[in-house]
């Protein structure tokens, strides 16, 4: 159940909340942290293209603080072991119930940003006691005396219905360590960032489905205005995310209003087919009204509804939906035009460096054992109706053999979902003249229940070179501190200068079409050319080309 408790985000003045959540805490398994210890390794500090003004930065003694002056107003930060965190910064406001962003009234003392903000509301209980529906706030972590430096913005999966920027995960320290200016954000998730309702409730409320991509968007905006003052490069600004927040970039790099908001962008376990077409985001919507028993005539009541009545007809919603990750961007036609993958290959973003790449057994983190012998249904799959996925395993059939027939199963879905729409993705960057590097993360766990399988998410703590917290649950207990010493140093290259490597890594070439090099990330990382051929050809005879 969902209690109600008090609003958080109190420290900036007139700053209202709508409704707020509290008494959640929860061990998130999709983070798949791990216990061990990672060395230190320094980046390369890439020059800004045009002179950088540098930040007027108060350090304030004997507590620890540090006071910027930025065009949103004053923010107070701490500094702890040589990284500046400044948290819970507002860069929205909600003005009422499923209506878009506003920018956040500007302060008129120093915002306090010594602690998280609320996160999105959702069922599940992270990290942090409160959540609230005014949860439009970001936390930057930067590094000594920054002045131009690059800056990573990331955006956190969880299928857009759970997660938070304030999972220890994503501390962004170690990229700030690494000379990395680290932006995380909270979004609107579920439906209340991703229900469609200008059917129901008017031309006010018409892209309601699209709100929580306006949110990110928004966030975008106020770090191209605000970031010089923190000591980044407005100009320089990767764009990253991780599977629904991949997802989430993917819409973000093909909506014309996000153009100019960054220059690279990194997608891990994402794609650019998830997505939602009009018709489908109105179908949700009435069965989600049907959940409510909500007749045509009381839609409005939608306003005034308490949240757990709300987020308990999500979680039914959810239980049997239309697609696995049913609460998706929409092709609204005006927001977002057109389906990512379309809008890449068109060319929206031959321009800037692409970084993408999926875990060697995606599935193996959300479907149980049975799922691999069972009847599939369309919660199991992301894009595909089971009738059209049955059709792809007979290829798989005919085509792979394997000595377990279920792992032809796993691979099918681990493709469906995460692989094939990657490659897609990649090609069609590829297609359009843009540059494009290409990973697949198969470090196993040693040991657990997922003992000898690279699945969904387990490449977060490579990447983030966080082996983990206390309040996490690990998925594996062998972290593997000299690769994650390796992948984040190449994530790292490629935020700042826009092409990854790493001490330690071979080379790593662009992906291009015939070759399709790609990075494999293990314990003995190495370039593959066209790695699991036979599979992507087989998708390409059932799908078409890109």
């Amino acid at each position: 159940m969902i209690a109600a408790g008090a609003n958080c985000l109190a420290r900036a003045e007139s700053e209202p909340v709508l409704d707020t959540i509290s008494g959640c805490s929860r061990r998130r398994f999709l983070a798949c942290a791990t216990v061990g210890a990672a060395g230190l390794l320094a980046a390369g500090n890439a020059r800004a293209s045009r002179t950088l003004v540098e930040p007027e930065r108060v350090t304030l003694a004997g507590d620890g603080g540090v006071l910027v002056h930025a065009p949103c107003g004053d923010v107070r930060g701490r500094l702890a072991n040589g990284v500046a965190r400044y948290l819970g910064i507002p860069y929205g406001h909600v003005p009422g119930r499923f209506l878009p962003p506003v920018p956040p009234p500007r302060w008129s003392k120093a915002f306090e940003a010594d602690r998280f903000g609320p996160m999105a509301v959702q069922r599940v209980g992270h990290t942090q006691d409160v959540a609230s529906e005014q949860c439009l706030s970001l936390d930057i972590f930067v590094p000594p005396d920054a002045v131009g430096a690059p800056v990573m913005v990331w955006i956190h999966g969880g299928s857009n219905v759970s997660g938070a920027a304030s999972e220890p995960i994503y501390d962004g320290a170690r990229f700030a360590r690494s000379g990395v200016i680290c932006v995380t954000l909270d979004y609107r998730m579920g439906v209340l960032g991703f229900l469609e309702l200008g059917d129901q409730l008017g031309s006010r409320y018409a892209g309601s489905g699209n709100n929580a991509i306006r949110d990110q968007m928004l966030a975008l905006r106020w770090i191209r205005r605000n970031i010089a003052a923190f000591g980044g490069d407005p100009g320089r600004v990767t764009l990253a995310g991780e599977s629904a927040g991949a997802k989430d970039v993917a819409a973000l790099v093909a909506a014309p209003a996000a153009r100019g908001l960054f220059s690279r962008v990194i997608l891990e376990s994402g794609g650019g087919r998830t997505v939602l077409s009009m018709t489908a985001a109105r179908e949700i919507t009435l069965e989600y009204l049907r959940l409510l028993s909500l007749p045509p005539l009381k839609t409005a009541a939608l306003l005034h509804l308490d949240l757990d009545r709300l987020i308990e007809a999500q979680h039914e919603l959810m239980l049997d939906p239309p697609h696995n990750f049913p609460l998706r961007p929409i092709v609204d036609g005006v927001l977002l035009p057109a389906m990512p993958e379309d809008a890449i290959r068109g060319g929206c973003m031959k321009s800037w460096p692409l970084l993408l790449g999926t875990n060697r057994d995606e599935s193996r983190l959300f479907l149980g054992p049975g799922a691999a012998t069972q009847p599939l249904q369309a919660r199991n799959l992301g894009n595909l109706q089971p009738d059209s996925f049955e059709r792809i395993l007979q290829h798989y059939d005919a085509s792979i053999t394997v000595p377990d027939p279920a792992e032809l199963r796993w691979r099918a879905l681990t493709a469906e979902e995460y692989w094939i729409p990657s490659v897609r993705v990649a090609e069609a960057q590829c297609h359009a003249g843009g540059t494009v590097w290409m990973y697949r993360f198969d470090r196993a766990a040693q040991d657990g229940v997922f003992a000898g399988r690279a699945a969904h998410a387990s490449e977060l703590a490579y990447v983030w070179d966080n082996p983990g917290d206390t309040n996490l649950e690990p998925l594996d207990a062998g972290f593997d501190a000299g690769l994650a010493e390796r992948m984040h140093a190449a994530w790292v290259a490629f935020i700042a200068g826009g092409a990854p490597a790493a001490p330690g890594l071979p080379e790593w070439p662009r992906y291009e079409v015939p070759q399709r090099a790609t990075m494999i990330l293990d314990v003995d990382s190495r370039v593959q050319d066209d790695p699991n051929a036979l599979e992507r050809r087989l998708w390409a005879g059932v799908l078409g080309a890109t």
